[in-house]
């Protein structure tokens, strides 16, 4: 059966225009400003007579926004007869592969099948573009994940413009780097400055008069951070007026925040709705498919039969058929680029759900196809319960200034900057001092590595046995969860090692199991010569004291590796049987010396003030 398409091209700027002008509701006019020259745009209508351009700008900037609002303004001149040049926008995360051999009929049936699933006849798009009567935006072009189609499609889009010479061509992009070669030659880079005070005040006047209340958002680094991102700061508006939220410091509870306030607000509408927790999972494996695949999209079949096969959730076909319609058509953090297919739609939700993935394991990137991790890891590192794992690895496998970065998120910093303080001295020595102080804030650091300083001058000993005391006293014992139990005595064992070995990583995943500390002996001290390398440390907060089978476990984790001597670090003691496979494997000359260390020993370590070089060597001795 033949379908009746509108024929003409005002048919096709109608729609575009009813479609952007809603969609650009609340646009805030953003500074523009060439990186070329330093000069500032006067009005956006300039743009609408250059022959090529590219606004670069962060996530969340207001590419997108501002691509529509001038589609909008190029289709109301079009359908008031100010220009005979008609707006063609397309989504480039949305492009198939080009057609090399007919790009004019490529890029038309590309916008013709993304207004409405394709219910406008060609020709006159076509004939626009051929009589170069038309000016292409392109939304996006650094959303196409996959690197080859993305170079083909910029490749298409400088073969389009060349071969017809009159045609304007308006794209977005987070920075011209990441333009091909040729396209970067057509398009004149202008990069969206961040929102300043009266752009803020105006978007704020816009969302209060949206949402008709007058609350402040409370004052947090976070939000002076990102307040000049237009969309953070919409969201910001929105939810905190709504929710009246304390904002967190880290952008990674911020997004927590933000994106519970949509959950909720669509659970208070909706009867029988998917749990918060349910919505929290779906949402984290379409991000982690996303990740390992490198793009933008799943297939909905894929995405339903990930949610049945999940071992947590293992939910029936009709109950993830559920999840993915209530999340796609209520929720609004995914959507559906291509009919039959599922993606975020926006970038930073995305990174949000590939940090919560980070902040739990961050060892899983190893299997991510994902170029760029930055923005996940920060997320990661504020919602970590440890964030040493996620610093260790952004300064190992990133770089310093995003390590620190990851500091800057944490409510309680000063673990994790003295951790890298002690990563990078070792690595390259005290050179590097000026960038730390740079980096960290630690104005009052010295050549030495931050735990030495603390012990070699008397007010800084003084201030480290008191902060080892608060510590201890304020350990989760009876009644708190595992997890923070275990996390809390981890963070105390890293302060006590780290101030006499070097703290290399905390809760590595070794092929022998997951260790709690990897230590490395930092002194030369004819002491630990037999010992040498690296020194493991085991933790448990236990109400019941460490059992031999636990004993036993870690020693196997030492076996299987190279390393002759272990830490056992248990509160509540050991059990007879466990001291005793202890004496035992200390007796041994083929086997690990395994050190224990009671809840009884840190106390008098505290209370008599001990040499921490002492204590350590104590402890050997009296197993040894």
């Amino acid at each position: 059966m033949s379908r009746n398409y509108p024929a003409t091209a005002h048919s096709y700027v109608q729609h575009l225009y009813e479609m952007t002008r809603h969609e650009a509701t609340g646009f805030v006019v953003p500074q523009l400003q060439s990186p070329v020259d330093g000069e500032s745009a006067n009005t956006l209508a300039e743009f609408l007579l250059k022959d090529g351009v590219l606004f670069q700008g962060e996530p969340g900037s207001g590419k997108t926004y501002l691509i529509r609002h001038l589609v909008a303004e190029q289709a109301q001149n079009y359908l008031n007869g100010i220009t005979a040049t008609i707006p063609i926008l397309v989504q480039a995360n949305r492009l198939s592969p080009s057609e090399r051999k007919d790009v004019v009929s490529w890029i038309a049936r590309q916008a013709n099948q993304q207004a409405q699933s394709g219910m406008f006849s060609l020709d006159p798009i076509r004939d626009a573009i051929r009589e170069q009567n038309a000016r292409i935006f392109v939304d996006g072009l650094d959303e196409i994940v996959d690197l080859s189609l993305r170079v083909s499609i910029m490749e298409a889009l400088y073969q389009l413009v060349e071969e017809n010479e009159g045609l304007s061509l308006i794209a977005s992009a987070r920075n011209f780097s990441s333009l091909s070669e040729h396209l970067s030659r057509r398009l004149e880079p202008w990069t969206i400055l961040p929102f300043d005070e009266a752009r803020l005040l105006e978007l704020r006047a816009l969302q209060l008069g949206r949402y008709g209340s007058s609350q402040q958002v409370s004052d947090s680094r976070i939000l002076k951070e990102s307040q000049g991102n237009p969309l953070i700061a919409s969201l910001l508006f929105t939810y905190a007026t709504e929710k009246d939220f304390k904002l967190p410091k880290s952008r990674g509870k911020l997004f927590e925040d933000i994106t519970h306030a949509i959950f909720f607000r669509e659970r208070e509408r909706t009867t029988n709705p998917p749990s918060v927790q349910a919505l929290e999972t779906g949402h984290e494996i379409i991000a982690a498919t996303l990740a390992v695949s490198n793009l933008p999209y799943i297939s909905v079949r894929m995405a339903r039969s990930l949610l049945n096969s999940d071992a947590q959730w293992s939910l029936t076909e009709e109950e993830a058929d559920f999840l993915l319609s209530y999340a796609l058509q209520r929720v609004g953090i995914l959507n559906s680029p291509i009919e039959g297919h599922i993606g975020f739609a926006h970038r930073a939700f995305y990174d949000y759900f590939v940090g919560r993935l980070l902040a739990h394991n961050v060892n899983a990137s190893d299997g991510f196809l994902l170029p760029d991790l930055d923005q996940p890891l920060l997320i990661a590192a504020g919602l970590a319960a440890d964030p040493i794992p996620v610093i260790t690895f952004a300064y190992k496998r990133k770089a310093l200034r995003l390590a620190a970065s990851c500091c800057k998120e944490l409510e309680n910093p000063q673990d994790s900057r003295e951790h890298l303080v002690n990563l990078v001295l070792g690595d390259l020595g005290s050179q590097f001092l000026p960038t730390l102080r740079e980096l960290l804030k630690l104005d009052s650091l010295d050549s030495k590595p931050f735990e030495e300083q603390q012990l070699e001058s008397g007010s800084s000993d003084v201030d480290f046995y008191t902060d080892l005391q608060e510590r201890w006293v304020s350990l989760p014992r009876k009644g708190a969860t595992a997890n923070d139990r275990g996390r809390a005595w981890e963070s105390f064992a890293r302060k006590l090692f780290g101030a006499h070995f070097k703290v290399i990583e905390a809760r590595h995943r070794h092929r022998v199991g997951e260790i709690d500390l990897i230590c490395e002996m930092k002194k030369i001290d004819p002491f630990w010569v037999y010992h040498g390398g690296d020194v493991w440390v085991e933790c448990k907060n236990t109400e019941d004291k460490a059992t031999i089978e636990q004993v036993n476990t870690f020693i196997g984790k030492l076996v299987g590796s190279r390393w002759k001597l272990g830490f056992f670090l248990s509160t509540s003691g050991f059990t007879r049987d466990a001291a005793r496979r202890m004496r035992e494997a200390a007796a041994s000359s083929t086997s690990p010396l395994i050190v224990p260390v009671t809840g009884d020993d840190i106390q008098q370590l505290i209370a008599n003030r001990t040499n921490l070089s002492e204590f350590f060597k104590d402890c050997v001795r009296k197993i040894a």
